[in-house]
């Protein structure tokens, strides 16, 4: 083989290497019947209804954003060595909890849908919790290529409290054996609760 069809040859082979993971969405998973969709980098209101399932796809080197479809099997990674993994973490954003909490990670080995190779399907049915509390979601991909290089892709969703919600518990680590013990608790709309509790009468709630 000469130099020519040599460096031809790495080059064919450098474009078809993993570049980066997409995670597929509603408008372009109509062939694989997703039932919903992940609203990635957006503001949701808490209790959203998730779909049953994830899916993600390795693309190589030489696709473009301008591909004519992004279910075109010339744009999709399949090597069934190349497992990918999806965590997700819940970060509450209160001062209380500082620190994100790992609420889900699997591990998956490429399957296929509908003739379509080369996808990784994670499922979220069991996962009643998802977006149920306020706060960020951070949903993080991550493969471990051939090289050892290990390529990521992260995607965050803000929860809000549900507007329409009406009931609250409250849950706190207060002594109310003490006389006069008082906690302050302040929500999203800025509305400052007090509630007390004196020796001679039951919880008291003065709104402020």
């Amino acid at each position: 083989m000469d130099e020519d069809s040599w460096c031809q040859m790495l080059r064919k082979k450098s474009a078809k290497a993993p570049a980066c993971i997409e995670v597929l969405r509603n408008s372009q998973g109509n062939d694989l019947a997703i039932d919903g969709d992940v609203p990635f980098e957006k503001v949701i209101a808490a209790g959203y209804n998730h779909p049953r399932e994830i899916i993600a796809v390795i693309r190589p080197q030489n696709a473009t954003t301008c591909s004519t479809s992004l279910l075109d099997k010339r744009y999709i990674v399949k090597d069934d060595d190349l497992e990918m993994a999806m965590e997700i973490y819940h970060l509450p954003g209160s001062k209380d909890h500082p620190r994100a909490k790992l609420i889900y990670k699997k591990l998956k080995k490429p399957s296929s849908c509908n003739s379509i190779n080369g996808l990784y399907i994670f499922q979220l049915s069991e996962e009643t919790s998802m977006f149920t509390k306020s706060g960020v979601y951070s949903f993080i991909f991550s493969v471990r290529c051939r090289d050892s290089t290990v390529i990521k892709h992260e995607s965050r969703i803000t929860v809000r409290p549900n507007s329409n919600t009406r009931h609250w518990q409250l849950s706190c680590d207060a002594d109310w054996s003490a006389d006069n013990a008082v906690v302050d608790i302040r929500l999203a709309t800025n509305s400052k609760f007090r509630i007390s509790k004196c020796f001679s009468c039951p919880l008291v709630m003065e709104m402020s």
